[in-house]
């Protein structure tokens, strides 16, 4: 949501400036899913930027739940997620990460809502196990209706499933102001975690910069010293900023945003 509005020349252009060294790619990009979603303008416009890789891929949420009561729409979901998968693997992306899903009403999800969720699973197990990526389902902020939101929701779903991996994501699991919560999530899980999903809470909601943070920071530590070596995706969200951003504001804090993470991983 940070390049929202972009072209994909122009953020690839931004990410490669901001030193970034990858990209989770996310399908619902608007100049992409406008242009009918074409490959061949994608590998365009990544030409020049091959250095970016392995890519991830993030598959399509908004206007989506595959685990709505209402079956069309679940089945539309599904197929999405599918898709995702399947472009994903043929980019040859590293990692496509998933959304469980939520109950359809704003009550606690129960049986038959975690029932849908492995419907979804069982429907996208074919093509995930036959795919050279990791396919990661990731943790969802603690709402009331939201499925897989604490660390033993996960792991549950994870040992339901040996081909799946996870997708962290920090702010998320920091919802509830307890850095605690994030580092169960990263104890639990470790091992089946293919991609951290990293930004904060704030005053203007989620998905915030993390640069300077000292509880991110801590939690960064903490992630090194486990001995994690996979994908860290910057998540920010510009609305978060309180003001409407330009481009050589984004490209400032991505710049901070990186420095911050390499000095905490390079141990300088």
């Amino acid at each position: 949501m940070f390049l929202h509005e972009m072209n994909l020349e122009d953020i690839f252009v931004l990410i490669s400036r901001a030193g970034l060294d990858s990209v989770e790619f996310w399908l619902e990009t608007p100049d992409f899913w406008l242009r009918g979603l074409s490959e061949s303008y994608f590998s365009t416009c990544f030409n020049a930027y091959q250095y970016l890789s392995p890519l991830s891929v993030h598959a399509p949420v908004l206007d989506l739940n595959p685990c709505s009561i209402n079956p069309d729409v679940a089945e539309i979901s599904i197929k999405w997620t599918r898709h995702a998968i399947s472009f994903a693997d043929s980019i040859g992306a590293s990692v496509c990460t998933i959304h469980p899903g939520r109950r359809t009403a704003h009550r606690r999800a129960g049986t038959a809502d975690y029932q849908r969720l492995s419907y979804l699973l069982e429907s996208i197990e074919p093509v995930s196990v036959s795919s050279s990526c990791k396919v990661a389902i990731e943790n969802m902020e603690p709402k009331i209706n939201a499925l897989l939101h604490t660390p033993e929701q996960m792991v549950e779903c994870l040992d339901l499933h040996p081909w799946l991996y996870c997708t962290i994501d920090i702010c998320h699991a920091l919802s509830n102001g307890n850095p605690n919560d994030v580092k169960d999530f990263i104890d639990q899980c470790k091992g089946r975690i293919a991609n951290i999903h990293l930004s904060r809470p704030g005053t203007y909601g989620l998905h915030q910069p993390v640069a300077g943070d000292p509880v991110i920071k801590n939690l960064l530590f903490y992630l090194n010293d486990t001995g994690y070596n996979g994908l860290i995706t910057s998540e920010i969200n510009d609305l978060t900023a309180g003001i409407t951003l330009d481009a050589s504001q984004k490209l400032n804090i991505l710049q901070k945003e990186v420095q911050f993470i390499r000095t905490i991983f390079s141990g300088e």
